[in-house]
């Protein structure tokens, strides 16, 4: 390898390390489970030296006045090429791992071993193309062969490569409990437990407790769906905003819309009486989430707003004592607008 490249991919990878090292040094002190995944690092470090090798090469072999396009369509074809050959060619991930999921380390070692031999390879040809100053045609096609051999194998191997992501078999998980209600999330997660055992009070308080699950779980945490569990989708990429989604998602499932088929004034379901029911559960679930202060779920019922306007009208305990009433017919979407308050 030309001792330029050996400076650049030196300077290129201690840079990387200098503005990685912080990010650990903090994820390291603030994590609440969980490792630091090396073969992953691993794999960015080398990905990083195998554009940095790409980029030589363009450099040396061509004009001036070209090599910055030439590179920078080159550079863009691993990424393009993982919607085919999927995650081992890709140089950034193309989807997020959250608690309760890890890289698949199969996956993972097979994409340092592609672009560690796309780097090799780069290096290899920029070597031979400055000892002669380009290839000599009877040996070109040999060696370009030889030079490519290793990492079209492994990117056709790619194709069939298992899934990246994996989940955990026996997620860890912090628990509390409210109303009779357990709550609990995954222990990455554990930050969010007193506030998601607050909004599951809130919601509590709203219906008068009538009918309360058994438990509600972060979905992070893979637990089998079933009668009493209530499984929220933790959206904590919204920020502060993540404690109004689960709400509004804690109130469509214990109102029996998320139970509903779907349902639209196009006419995609005409069945009147499931109209009906889907507009009752869907109305309900808006008015327990306007109770606790979060605005209104997603509802594809039509007259949804409706329910929930009539809802609205009667006096908090009035609507308490018909969720109790009526709260098994509700959470199987057979509830009837005859059964309104």
């Amino acid at each position: 390898m030309h001792r330029q490249l050996h400076v650049l991919v030196a300077g290129a990878l201690s840079g990387w390390a200098l503005g990685l090292l912080p990010s650990l040094a903090i994820t390291a002190r603030d994590a609440q489970a969980g490792t630091p995944d090396l073969l992953v690092i691993l794999g960015a470090a080398v990905v990083l030296a195998a554009y940095v090798c790409l980029g030589y090469a363009v450099g040396i072999v061509v004009p001036s006045t070209g090599a910055s396009a030439v590179a920078l369509i080159l550079s863009m074809l691993p990424g393009l090429a993982a919607d085919s050959l999927g995650a081992v060619v890709a140089p950034v991930w193309t989807f997020d791992v959250v608690a309760g999921q890890y890289e698949n380390p199969v996956v993972a070692g097979v994409r340092v071993l592609f672009f560690l031999s796309v780097a090799l390879s780069l290096a290899l040809a920029s070597g031979l193309w400055l000892r002669g100053r380009g290839f000599s045609p009877g040996a070109s096609v040999v060696q370009g062969v030889a030079l490519l051999a290793v990492p079209v194998v492994l990117a056709v191997l790619s194709s069939s490569a298992p899934p990246p992501v994996l989940r955990e078999d026996h997620p860890p998980r912090t628990c509390a409990r409210t109303d009779g209600v357990e709550v609990c999330v995954h222990a990455a997660r554990a930050p969010v437990l007193g506030p998601l055992t607050q909004a599951v009070a809130d919601l509590m308080t709203v219906t008068g407790n009538a009918r309360p699950p058994r438990q509600v779980v972060d979905a992070a945490l893979w637990d089998e769906p079933g009668p009493g569990t209530v499984t929220v989708s933790l959206q904590l990429q919204d920020g502060a905003g993540w404690r109004r989604a689960a709400i509004q998602d804690m109130a469509r499932q214990l109102s029996g819309a998320a139970a509903c088929p779907f349902t639209s004034a196009s006419g995609v379901r005409t069945d009147p009486a499931q109209l009906d029911a889907s507009a009752v559960s869907g109305g309900v679930a808006v008015w327990m989430a306007r109770q606790a202060g979060v605005g209104s779920p997603v509802t594809n019922a039509p007259d949804a707003m409706a329910v929930a306007d009539r809802l609205a009208r009667a006096s908090p305990p009035t609507v308490q004592a018909f969720l109790a009433r009526h709260s098994e017919a509700l959470q199987d979407c057979r509830a009837s607008s005859s059964m309104l308050p």
